[in-house]
């Protein structure tokens, strides 16, 4: 679709943004500064510390803060739709829009500093409950196989198995994990579902090349938090039964067939009627 093939600029960097913006405190030096992970620049009490707001950036911090937004509104299509989910990664939030009224809305968790969720256009076309996790080669590699080396037990109790190759289907109990490293690592990862697995119970598909998506997840008290910036680049959602609820067909779909499926443990995958769009911008005041 037009969407889909919208020539989008690369994804702006939050900690970038964030970090040009911080160059420009001048009342603050970067050692009086610390970062907590939820996205909130404080002083080294805790009890004290001063969040800044927009008052507090030098004019020329802001003037360049307008521009980079002007730039952004200027790629996003000037007809999003009829029905649409914006992903607004700065105030880590989602909405639905019906009609152009918003008819959903929720709190996300997006990418951490290291993972920033990039900003792209794409569309849902299915929802899947109960969904496998295909454990991407990179977290694979820097995060669970230094796991396995000190726990070889860490793939069964968390339910993840090979995905191929001579040891495909077992949790590799019996490999020397030690033979391995973070540039050799030849092992595809598959968590099976279940209400433990990274992406929750439900996964909405949406194709992209950078294989972002929304999906439910475990942690929900995450959401509590204030910067809600924890994941490596999906968006997981506060209430994603409610958008399943909202996106598939209300005669074959309700708040009670959605729970059922969920409670079934099976994984299936239903395909949306008509793809819905999905914006996923970093957008300040």
């Amino acid at each position: 679709s037009d969407v889909c093939s919208s020539d989008l600029n690369p994804a702006i960097d939050i900690g970038q943004i964030e970090g040009g913006l911080m160059q420009g405190i001048g009342w603050l030096t970067s050692e009086e500064l610390w970062w907590n992970g939820s996205g909130e620049l404080k002083t080294h009490s805790p009890s004290t510390y001063k969040i800044p707001t927009a008052r507090d950036w030098p004019v020329d911090a802001r003037i360049a803060q307008i521009a980079v937004n002007a730039e952004r509104w200027r790629h996003r299509p000037r007809d999003l739709g009829r029905e649409y989910v914006m992903v607004d990664t700065a105030d880590a939030r989602m909405t639905l829009m019906q009609d152009g009224e918003p008819a959903l809305s929720m709190k996300v968790v997006v990418g951490n500093r290291a993972h920033a969720t990039l900003e792209l256009m794409a569309s849902i076309t299915a929802v899947t409950f109960n969904p496998h996790w295909d454990i991407p080669p990179s977290i694979a590699a820097k995060e669970v196989l230094p796991l396995l080396k000190s726990n070889p037990n860490y793939l069964a109790e968390n339910d993840i198995v090979i995905n191929d190759g001579p040891a495909k289907g077992t949790s590799g109990a019996y490999i020397d994990w030690a033979q391995f490293s973070e540039h050799a690592f030849p092992m595809h990862l598959r968590q099976r579902a279940g209400r433990g697995n990274a992406l929750g119970t439900i996964k909405f598909e949406m194709p992209n090349s950078e294989d972002v998506f929304l999906h439910d997840t475990p942690a929900h008290w995450l959401f509590a938090e204030a910067g809600r910036r924890f994941s490596h680049g999906c968006v997981r959602l506060e209430h994603p039964e409610q958008l399943a609820a909202r996106l598939l067909p209300p005669e074959s779909w309700s708040a009670k067939t959605i729970a059922a499926a969920i409670s079934s443990e099976s994984t299936r995958t239903i395909a949306i009627e008509k793809a819905v769009p999905v914006y996923i911008f970093y957008m300040t005041a």
